[in-house]
Formats: C-alpha cells, structure tokens, sequence
C-alpha cells in the first residue's frame, strides 16, 4: 500500500455488527468471515468499500478499513494463525492488518500489515510485512485466488501464500513505537477506488498467549514453525553427542542436555562416560546430524557462547589426580572410579544420579534469576565420603582466575575484538540481540552501496561458486547491496556464501571512490555466521584479474577480517576503517578463506561509505557481553569444602575440593556471566541448595493426554490371502510434534499393550491392541533417549537400548510416565561417528541381552573412521546388566538381530566394505562375520564365517532383525526363522538346513504388503500374531515415516515353500500344501541360475560366474568398484520328480556346486488348483550326500 498520512479523518458512518458465531472447525480455527454476512465487522470513514457477493467479501472503493471487532478472542488476538483466500484484479492493492486497532480514519498506525498486490504499481508485492521485509517478486496472480496465511507467535512472523514461506521474521527485543507485535485485532483493507480485491473464507486460529506456567503442550504451540527437529519437544532432557561449534570441541559424546529456566534460557549438558558436567550456556542446541537434519556426519551443538565449559576428561575424582583412566578415550569411566546410576525425572526438573568412589551423588541443575540477572546452578546433595574428591568446576581458556576464601571465584579474559593491518582497522563484533546493538550498528539503507544501480558484486568462477541458495542472477549477487539484513537465523532468501572451498567475490563501485568505511554483516545458526575473508582494493579503471596472485596483479590489500573467534552463529559484523580513509579505489575483493570442513563464509550485506558521507558512529562492543568476566559462588558448602585455581600455562581450571570426612551434605554451585561484583554481592542472600530426595519419587505428568486412533483391519474379500495386514496408525500429528520413526517394540504380558520406542528417543505405550483395534491409545512414557533402535519387555519392564546405554524404565508413581532413567549398563564404547548406531535389544532364556553395534561407516558409505573395540560387533550383556562382552565381530551394519529359543543369535548385514552383498549371519561366539577392519584381532583374517544365506541388491538391500516363529497360529513355521528387510519393506521365511556343521539356506518372501519398513517384530503373546514396526531412513523402498502393523493369519490354507535341502546331485525344495504332480514333475516349471561375490575391501561386489569365473574381474574388483558387471549361470534342470509325500520335489541339476548365490524360480500349483509361485534364494556353502524320499 501507499502510505498518506495527511489523509483527512472522515466520519464513522457504520456502527458495530453483531458478534460472529465462536465455533471450532476440525482443524482447530475459528470463522471470522464465513461469506453470507459481516458480523464481528465494522468498516471505518468509506464503508462503501466493502461489499458481500456471492459468498465472497468484494473491496472496491475509497480508503477505508474493515476492522474484526467479533467475539473470537474478544479480538484481541497475540499468538495465532490467520487464513484467507484472496483475487486480486489488475493494478490491485490491499493489505491484510494484524496486532492492529479501530481507529476512525487513515491508514492504521498500529501492528504490521501483510501486502496484498499482484500487479500494481507499488513494488511491494504480496505476502510482504511492509516496509519491514518487502517481497518483491510477485506470488500472486490477477484474476486467480490465493491462500495468504499469517502466523504469529511470540516475536515471531511467518507469511505464506501458497503454501510458500516469503516472509520468516523475528522482531528484535527492543522494538518500539506502535508498529510492533503487541495484541490487537485484524483489519481488511481497501486501498484506492481503482482497486479492486476480493476475500473469502477468512478464518484463525487462536494460540495460547505466553506464560512462564505454561504446559509443554501450549509452549509446543508457540514454537516458531520450522524444520521438525528444531520443532520437536524432546522433553526435559535430550541424549546426544554434544560438542563447541562444527568441530565438537571438548564432546560429550554420551551427553544429556537440560534446558533450563521457563523459556529453556539456558542449558548444561552433562556427560555420562565421564561424569564431567561439560558446558552450561545461554541458549539451546543447534541440532544437526543423522538423527536430526539427516546430515551424515557431526552432531549437535551448543547455539551460543559457554558461560563455562570443561575439558574432555573425569569430571571427578577420589584422590588428588583427575587425569583419564581408561585404556581408550571412550566409554565410562571404571566403576570403582565413578557410576553412571541415570536420572530422575520431576515434572521439568531433572536430578543426575552416580557415584564418585564410594560416595553418592544427587544433582540438579537449575536457572536462578534475580533482579541482577541469572546464573545456571548445580544443586548437589552427597553422601559423606571417607575419601578426598575432586570436581572440575570451570576450564579456561587465556583467563585469569582469582580466589576469594575458597566459596567466590572470578575469571577473566582481555577481550581481542580489534586488530590492525596495513593501516586499517578491523573491528569485528557479536551479538544474539538486534543489529543495532553491534558496535558498527546495523545494516544500512542510506551507504554509497546500498541500492545503488551502478554498484555490481559478482565473483569469479575460477574458484568456488556461491552456493546456489545465494540469489545470483546474471553472475551477480544483487542481494548484498539490497538493504536486507537476514531476517533470521536461517534466511537463506537473503544470505549469500561460498560454501566448498576459498571463494574471491568482487564490488565495482562504478568509478573510483574515496572509501571511508566497509561493514560486513551475516547471521546464521550454529557456527555458520563467522565471517572470514582478506579484503583488496584497486583504483584500475579495469578490474584487475582475480586469479592467483593478487598482489602481483594489482591489487592492494587493506584488511584482514575473522570473526570466528566471537562464537558460534547469532548476527556477526566487521568494520574496516582507517583515521585518514581506507584510500581510493573502484574495485573491492572479498577473498573468502573456509573455517572448517569446507565451510565458508557467510555475507548478508555489505555496506560502503565514501568520505563524501557521514557513517553512523561506533558504538560499544556487543560481543563483550559475550567475553565478560565469569563468576563462581560456592553456596551452602560446609567447612571444609572450598574451590581452588589451577594453572596449566596459558590455561586454568577452577576444582572443588571436598576432604576425606565431609558428611552428608548439601550445597551449590552458581555459575553467572557478568559483573562478578554485583553477582557475587546478591548471593550471599541466596539460600542452599533444596532437599533433592523428594524430587526421586516421581513428579507431575508432562504427557497425561493420550493420542487416539483408530485401526485398520486388512481384508481378504476373494477368499485367497494366508496373511492380511492389519495396520495401527502411528501419530505423526501428535501434541508435542514428536517425529515418529519408530524402531524397536515388544509387548506387555497382557499382549494387549505395547511399547515403542522412536529413532529420536521417545518410548511410547499403544494400548488397546485387540483383536478389531477400533480404540487404540498412544501415551507418551519416555522422552530424550539416545537413537533408540530397541527394546525389550522383561517382567512388564521397558528396557531401552540406545547409543549411549541400556536404559531401564521406572514408573514410581503410577501415572503412566518413566519418571528413573536407570542406567542398566552403559560399558559400550560410542565416538563421533553418524553410523556407528547401536541396534535392537533381544534376550536369551537365560536372561542376558544381546544388541549389534554397526561400524563407524564414513559418510558416503565407503570405508571407516576411527575404530574402538566395540564397532561392527554383536555384544552380550549378563541379565543383571553388570557385564558385557563381544560376542561375534566383524559386521559392518547389523541393523537387527535374533535370539532363538535355543539362545541361537542371528543378525543381517548390510552391503559395503568388506561385504559383497546383504546377507543373513548364523553366529557362534566368537565367530568373525567378513569386515577386516573391524576383526579386533591380532591378525588380519584370511576367511570369515560363512552366512546362512546372501541377498541380492534386489532382494534385501538394508537388512532388519529376524525373528523366530513362535506362535502356532501364524500357519506351518512355529519354530522357523524370519528375516527382516528394511530396504525392502519385506518379511522372508528363512528355510536352513545344516551339512557336516556348516548352515545354509534360503528364503522366500511373505507375500504381504506394508506400510513401512520391517525392522522389528515380535509375536503377541495374546493373539499368536507377528506384529512389525519399521521406519523410513535412507536406502529403503519405505512408503511412510514409520508403521506399526499386524500381519494376521488367515484361514486360507498356507501354499509356499517350506525346506530346502541340497546335494551333490540337486534340490530337495518342500511345500506346505499338496503339489499338482503334472507341473511339479515338468522341468520347464522351474529355473536355476547361480553365481558368486568377491569378498574384498570395496563397496560391494560384481556378480561372476560361478562356472567360468574371469581372472581379470575377480583380480580388478579388489581394487576398483563394479557393480554393473552381473554374469550368472544357468543351470540345467535335468529332471524334476515329485517325491512320494506329494509336497517335496526333487530339482537334478547336474551344474550344483557350491555358490554364494542361487534363485530358484518356481510356478507350480498346488493339487487343488491355487498358484504356487515363488522365488527363492539361497547359499550353497556345502553341498550334502544324495538320498532318496
């Protein structure tokens, strides 16, 4: 719109309407204009303006306003989301008003307006926050309806139109003035009497307005929207690895982060290996990795500066020395050393639990503010100890710390935010709050550069490209001199960076210039904000040549700027100035230099001033908030118990030391960045730390409300299905956005109540599961858990396996939530790496448990990274969780495993280094399944045990768990074998047979159909049926995020096959039904083909001819990938012979000798008519003596 504020103030000529009706549509919204009346409307000084017609609201006329004055809210909307369909006609303008108020006439002063314009002569088109964040590429069109959704939360502004996101703002904290989110009402536009627009179907949905006693329920609705995992509630806790910026620095690799503070204003995350609480900051986590962005390869992060951090190593120790004990740096610390008990959950309080030597530990952090401000606390409550202990407190970088009777600490650091170079000076900054708080202020309008038509950046291609998110158009980059800071901490719309390598980007000011001041700004998540780069000038009337060496072609360097040294992500700046100037010149060049990884740097607006201008004047730094002193107070410690200051060069480390004798006692910790002396003034008034004990019995529900969904029974309407597939919907639309890929799952005794648990750490109990699941309830039990790929049911208790523990579930208050997090064991070994996931969890007879750890795959899928003792192994822990040990090795990702009733263990592997093709392992203790580099022996093996059966890519190409039937409901195979396919979405019948010793077999598949992938299955114990539960990853044919479905037998006869057995002279293949003996004795019924892998170190394998092998491809697949080369062997089926049981036929095929891989092709009927056609596939490792049925 066009703004005219001398416009004359008209008289009001239409009175209020009666209220709109308040009701609720499905998804949640209430009606404002329903197209048949204006009730709950009243239009300002042209009412006129406004007409109804034909179920639409048509604006056509004087200026005028239609304000919503109905009941919904009482109009006085905070938090919500507003939906209208819009027409706009040709050279059209309007404007949807919101956080707005009546007023009589002119254009309203207060709120925000969201542009309505497809084509009219203001350059500000639709979905634009006006004059605030203007869009101006039109994504509306004249004469066709569009939908433009408004979403506030908080601070937060989202348009949409179409479905498109085109405005994503955050207004800064210290907005003033009355054009600014407050509360207030919405209002219609009507712009101009040559405008015309129309409206329909206007309705919103009311979010709960902020209240620091909110539930996590009404705090989830007022997350900003955005990717899922930044949407997601993890809970009071999240488990992850956790490291400072891309790098991980000082990691906690099995770490459990807990927002604190109403608002989650804080956090510490607290390391379970090493008992060592790593960081404490203002902020949250940038969450990145498999489990989150899907990225392959780091993990998350803390989003902000530590106010304290320690360094990787025991956080306590009995004695006087904290150096690491462990042979390795990975896994816990030895158990006489210190335990990892697990934690209790209170409400949104969280209370760690372990040991340090003998003495036991209860703490719990904590958020305390005052009117000086806040400090995260550690509140400790700890058994008396015969024994010294040491804690580590705070490490430091380049700080001094000063001691002040042991109970009040300071450190301090010399702030670096200014360098000099050639002349010029650099001041970078840093800052979390508004742009304009950063020293060089914010992102100008009004410099030389900024919107200026004869000002052109571009780069040069002989060095990284800018990413393609960067908005180039023409080889330029119009956006860096546009006037729009980024809106956002991930605006890529107006964001410009090289990322992959050192990039040169170029400024041509037009002609020469008298430079008097260069700004840099950029703004982005995590550690993508930093900014590092050389900056060149050149007053050549040509621009010099940007390749090599720029020195020697011209150029005249200025100013090197690095702002990494500020911290990670939020708005960064540098200034570059000199007292006389910076010189003349036409020509800049930004010499872009990566920080890590490839990253490079981020720009988000370039700002020059000539000395013919006046830049704005400096202000003080924001980053040193960021670099102000830190404060430490030991509060309610008795006698005895004080902190000391260690040296280690040009670092230090602040320790707590308690001495042999202390009693039970308990005390705190304040950590606090700012003023020491007024900190440490206020908590002398601060009383000690509370009783944790009450904390331990369970607190208030966080979950109580259940999901409700209704089951789907499969049909079998022809008569002709032995399966049909019942499916239970799993709740992706949930209240706390609880992303559900679900991966593990048993049952209770009572079979009619399950748990799952989720790849991102939930553990969910489905009840309900009966025989037509027309009620089924899904309660949220467990929350914050480490990738739980299993769990198990033992007693009626959950047992959770994760990548950093097998957690053991406690409900201690009876409402339906795990409220102790117990530590079962946690002895696995975990590094950085994104595939070294720990998978399922099963049990033996005897009570032990059993779970497979993959190997640490780089990203890409070829080879590995580091390699501790755990990676690519199956391991056995002792039923009472006190031990474990490695039981079979050499895997490279066994996703799932089996446990026989005979404690027989079976697990899947997936294709890749060292492994040819999928396959299924049958293992014995001890037992080497084919990865070398994960063989933990001595040695280097020269053969490796050989699988039950491979899979071609076709078959499996990502294997699950197996399971063995045990229910003689599910047809002919109670004490048979299944095997999973997660790539396929599939369930197999595993047919083994064993000769002289060695196993071997073959399967078919199930012919069912399902909604997700087959990663685990149990049979219930209530209805005899398999029960399968799966997730979408990557490298499978999954149709949806994740299933939870019933695969019920039928009363269909089963027709499939059964056994396999083969002999020097052929195939015994067994059926469940009868055979039609006229197609089961005729050899065109059947084909036979045969071939091999290479087992070798590259990603897969070719497939050769088992019968003519060629040397040269054998020789070259050790050392070069070849997929593409298949050559398979068909086999003569000399005879084929219907044995005397009519169920069992024999195959003669002359060509049978050992093989890795055959498929057998068989269409035959059974006697009574029905079609019996398979594929099976099977290994031949030996063959075994012919004998006759």
């Amino acid at each position: 719109m066009t703004r005219n504020l001398a416009a004359a103030t008209l008289a009001l000529l239409v009175a209020a309407l009666p209220l709109a009706a308040q009701t609720v549509d499905g998804d949640g919204f209430h009606v404002l204009f329903d197209g048949k009346s204006l009730d709950g409307w009243r239009a300002n000084e042209n009412p006129g303006s406004f007409k109804l017609d034909a179920g639409k609201l048509i604006v056509h006329g004087p200026r005028s306003h239609l304000f919503y004055e109905g009941g919904v809210a009482d109009h006085a909307f905070e938090n919500f989301v507003l939906e209208a369909e819009i027409q706009t006609k040709k050279g059209a303008n309007s404007g949807l008003f919101f956080h707005t108020k009546w007023q009589q006439s002119g254009w309203p002063s207060h709120g925000y307006e969201a542009q309505v314009n497809s084509t009219h002569t203001d350059t500000i088109k639709s979905g634009s926050l006006y004059a605030v964040r203007n869009v101006t590429d039109a994504h509306s069109k004249d004469g066709k309806w569009f939908k433009m959704r408004v979403e506030v939360r908080r601070k937060h502004i989202l348009i949409a139109v179409d479905g498109k996101t085109v405005v994503d703002f955050d207004e800064p904290a210290n907005a003033g003035g009355t054009r600014r989110l407050s509360r207030g009402t919405f209002a219609i536009q009507a712009h101009d009497p040559n405008s015309e627009v129309w409206y329909r179907k206007i309705r919103v949905k009311v979010l709960p307005r902020w209240r620091d006693d909110m539930s996590r329920t009404e705090r989830q609705l007022l997350k900003r929207p955005g990717k899922w995992w930044n949407r997601m509630d993890y809970g009071p806790f999240v488990s992850c690895s956790v490291g400072m910026g891309r790098r991980g620095t000082h990691a906690a690799l099995k770490g459990i982060t807990v927002p604190l503070g109403h608002d989650d204003e804080a956090s510490v995350t607290f390391d379970t290996d090493l008992l060592r609480m790593a960081f404490g900051w203002n902020g949250g986590l940038t969450y990145r990795g498999v489990t989150f962005d899907g990225s392959h390869g780091g993990h998350p992060s803390i989003s902000g500066a530590p106010t304290f951090f320690t360094k990787t190593g025991p956080g306590w120790a009995s004695g006087g020395k904290l150096d690491d004990p462990r042979p390795i740096p990975h896994g816990p610390v030895p158990d006489a050393w210190g335990l990892w008990r697990g934690l209790h959950r209170y409400g949104d309080r969280v209370v760690l639990s372990y040991t340090v030597g003998k003495m036991g530990v209860l703490e719990m952090p904590q958020l305390v503010a005052d009117n000086g401000g806040t400090a995260i606390v550690r509140n400790f409550q700890i058994e008396a100890t015969d024994q010294d202990q040491l804690m580590v407190v705070a490490d430091f970088d380049r700080h001094e710390v000063t001691l002040e009777a042991g109970l009040y600490a300071t450190a301090r650091r010399r702030p670096t935010a200014t360098a000099k170079a050639d002349g010029a000076q650099v001041i970078v900054d840093r800052t979390t709050g508004p742009w304009d708080t950063l020293a060089m202020r914010a992102p100008s309008s009004t410099d030389f550069g900024t919107k200026n038509d004869k000002v052109q950046v571009g780069w040069d291609g002989g060095y990284a490209a800018p990413h393609g998110k960067s908005g180039a158009k023409d080889d330029r980059l119009p956006r860096l001199t546009d006037g729009e800071s980024p809106g956002n901490s991930d605006d890529p719309a107006r964001t410009t960076f090289f990322d992959g390598g050192v990039g040169r980007m170029w400024m041509d000011l037009g002609r020469v210039r008298n430079i008097a001041r260069i700004n840099t700004y950029s703004r982005h998540r995590g550690d993508r904000a930093a900014q590092r780069f050389v900056l060149w000038a050149s007053a050549s009337k040509e621009r010099p040549s940007t390749g090599g060496d720029l020195a020697g072609a011209g150029w005249r360097q200025i100013a090197n700027v690095d702002t990494t040294g500020l911290g990670w992500g939020a708005k960064h700046g540098s200034c570059v100035m000199a007292k006389n100037g910076l010189g003349r010149a036409r020509w800049l060049l930004f010499d872009t230099v990566p920080i890590w990884h490839g990253q490079g740097t981020f720009f988000g607006e370039i700002d020059v001033w000539t000395k013919r201008q006046q830049p704005p004047e400096l202000k003080a730094l924001a980053h040193e908030a960021a670099n102000a002193p830190l404060a430490y107070a030991l509060i309610g410690a008795p006698d005895g118990v004080r902190m000391e200051p260690r040296t280690e060069g040009s670092n230090a480390r602040l320790v707590l030391r308690i001495p042999a004798g202390t009693p039970a006692c308990r005390f705190r910790i304040a950590h606090h960045r700012g003023d020491p002396k007024a900190f440490l003034a206020r908590v002398g008034d601060w009383k000690g730390a509370p009783d944790l004990t009450p904390y331990l019995a369970g607190g208030p529900a966080l979950y109580p409300k259940p999901v409700v969904v209704k089951g789907r029974l499969g049909d079998d309407k022809k008569g002709k299905k032995s399966w049909v597939v019942d499916t239970v919907p799993v709740p992706f639309k949930n209240p706390w956005d609880s992303y559900m890929r679900v991966g593990g799952m048993d049952f209770f005794k009572d079979g009619t109540r399950a748990a799952v648990s989720t790849w991102n750490g939930d553990v969910w109990i489905v009840s309900g599961l009966d025989d037509d699941l027309d009620e089924v309830k899904w309660r949220r039990y467990a929350t914050g858990l480490f990738e739980t790929l299993g769990l198990r049911i033992v007693d009626d208790v959950i047992y959770v396996n994760g990548k950093d523990q097998i957690t053991r579930l406690h409900d201690q208050n009876g409402d339906g939530e795990a409220d102790f997090y117990e530590c079962f064991n946690n002895d696995v070994y975990t590094t950085r790496n994104f595939h070294e996931f720990t998978f399922d969890l099963q049990t033996d007879s005897d009570g032990n448990f059993y779970i497979a750890k993959g190997s640490p795959v780089r990203g890409g899928g070829r080879g590995f990274e580091k390699i501790v003792p755990h990676h690519g192994t199956v391991m056995k822990i002792s039923r009472d969780g006190s031990e474990l040990a490695v039981y079979a090795r050499g895997m490279r990702a066994p996703n799932g495993i089996g446990v026989g009733p005979n404690g027989q263990v079976t697990c899947g592997d997936n294709e890749g280094t060292w492994v040819p093709h999928c396959k299924l392992h049958w293992l014995s203790e001890g037992s080497f399944q084919g990865v070398i580099d994960v063989a933990h022996a001595t040695e280097k093996p020269k053969d490796y045990n050989k699988p039950l059966c491979w899979f071609p890519m076709g078959v499996d190409n990502s294997g699950g768990g197996q399971v063995w039937v045990t229910s003689g409901e599910w047809g002919p195979f109670q004490g048979d074998l299944l095997h999973l396919s997660y790539g396929k979405s599939s369930i197999y019948k595993v047919m083994k047979e064993e000769v002289d010793g060695q196993i071997q077999g073959g399967v078919f598949r199930i012919p069912v159909k399902l909604a997700s992938s087959a990663m685990r299955a149990r049979f219930n114990p209530r209805d005899g049926q398999l029960w399968v539960c799966g997730l979408k990853g990557w490298q499978t044919n999954a149709a949806q995020l994740a299933g939870f479905q019933r695969v019920r037998r039928t009363t269909h006869a089963v027709r499939t096959p059964h056994k396999l057995r083969v002999t020097e002279r052929g195939v015994y293949l067994t059926f469940t039904c009868a055979l039609d003996p006229e197609l089961a004795n005729d050899t065109e019924s059947y084909a036979v083909k045969h071939w091999n892998y290479v087992w070798g170190p590259q990603y897969g394998s070719p497939e050769v001819s088992a019968d003519q092998p060629d040397p040269e491809i054998l020789e070259k697949a050790l050392k070069k990938e070849l997929h593409s080369y298949k050559k398979h062997d068909t086999l003569e089926v000399k005879s084929a012979t219907l044995q005397l049981d009519g169920r069992t036929v024999f195959l003669h095929l002359p060509g049978i000798k050992p093989v890795m891989q055959m498929h057998i092709k068989c269409d035959l009927e059974s006697k009574d008519g029905e079609e019996v056609r398979f594929d099976i596939w099977n290994t031949i490792n030996k063959l075994g003596k012919p004998s006759t049925n």
